[in-house]
């Protein structure tokens, strides 16, 4: 892996400041050493992705109670070999001492990979019959735009709300298709191709933040989001191969399951008597089902952390459990049951 990277500030006066810069990354992969001992991605091969970029961010404050974080990257990769832009307009505006408002507006896209690109895999299914998995150097690369709109107030000495909602739009995905079968079971060829699926997210988040004396602290937070897909395969196969077979491709819109529609969680913070404190944080999943050759059903999950600590001048002792109530389910598809972990420390300042 190779990286070089320069940047310089200029100082715009009072205003804030202005960076240009530029970057090289090449990063080359290669299996030879590992392709004696039995099946290999690249097939032996080395394989190398460069990228070439440059970009200008600001942060500015041009009148009074208004910040404008602004930024522009161009990336031109060696696979595909297209320039694509990404941009960054995030502002804040203060109403006044009370009030504040925020608007986001980005676009950014995937990297582009070894294995999506140079993907070189070959299995022998029968004397003189190999399946080959093979890459493209030709994928548009999966890019999102969201926009953002957030609003915060401070309804008393001891309580901040906030208040936010976004939505986020992606396409330009790929998938590992089949474009080449023995049988109607039995593929000898896929590649990575493009497919026309775009999905829209939208979603809301509330958070708040409670302070009603020096001793305590609770921050609950919740969000909420809807996410739906359009032209959605109905299979991993190519239009081609799905017509030769007798199972044509259809695409369908649909709600996308595959992420939980609710994530919250809270922050709680009490110190009862002078050197001695209390943090339980929480947070809560709700059900999803990801998909996969086999759709995967995943509970809602509740998960409890605690800590305790007690300071004696520079030196503080504390008891941590994560995942106190010990729920085992799965977070995602495919990840351990991970129970739960008790430590026990001592933390010296030194400074002290």
């Amino acid at each position: 892996v190779s990286e070089a990277n320069a940047e310089y500030t200029f100082t715009l006066g009072n205003i804030g400041t202005l960076i240009p810069g530029a970057s090289f990354q090449s990063a080359t992969y290669g299996d030879g050493d590992y392709k004696n001992a039995g099946l290999t991605f690249l097939n032996g091969e080395d394989a190398t992705i460069t990228t070439v970029s440059g970009f200008i961010r600001t942060d500015i404050s041009p009148v009074k109670n208004l910040r404008v974080l602004a930024a522009l990257r161009a990336d031109k990769f060696s696979s595909h070999d297209d320039v694509y832009l990404a941009y960054e307009l995030a502002s804040t505006y203060k109403l006044n001492e009370n009030n504040l408002i925020r608007f986001a507006l980005t676009k950014s896209n995937s990297g582009s990979f070894i294995g999506n690109n140079d993907l070189n895999f070959i299995a022998p299914l029968a004397p003189g019959i190999n399946l080959n998995r093979v890459g493209n150097e030709n994928l548009d690369l999966f890019t999102v735009q969201m926009v953002e709109l957030g609003y915060r107030v401070k309804v008393s000495k001891s309580l901040q709300v906030d208040i936010d909602g976004f939505l986020q739009k992606a396409d330009q995905f790929s998938a590992l298709l089949t474009s080449q079968r023995l049988a109607p079971t039995v593929p000898l060829r896929q590649e990575f191709l493009n497919v026309p699926t775009e999905a829209t997210q939208t979603g809301a988040t509330f958070a708040v933040n409670f302070v009603p004396n020096e001793k305590i602290q609770i921050k609950p937070f919740l969000t909420w989001q809807k996410t739906e897909t359009k032209n959605l395969p109905s299979s991993y196969s190519t239009e081609e191969v799905g017509t030769q077979i007798g199972e044509p491709v259809t695409y369908s819109n649909s709600k996308h399951r595959a992420t939980p529609s609710v994530y919250g969680g809270y922050y709680l913070q009490y110190n009862p008597v002078k050197n001695l404190s209390l943090n339980v944080t929480g947070y809560y999943m709700s059900a999803q089902t990801q998909y996969a050759e086999v759709d995967q059903k995943i509970d809602d999950i509740m998960l409890v952390n605690a800590k305790v600590a007690y300071q004696i001048k520079s030196v503080t002792l504390f008891v941590n459990g994560r995942n106190i109530f010990n729920n085992d389910s799965r977070q995602f598809w495919g990840t351990d049951r991970a129970g739960n972990t008790w430590l026990a420390g001592i933390t010296l300042d030194l400074s002290k």
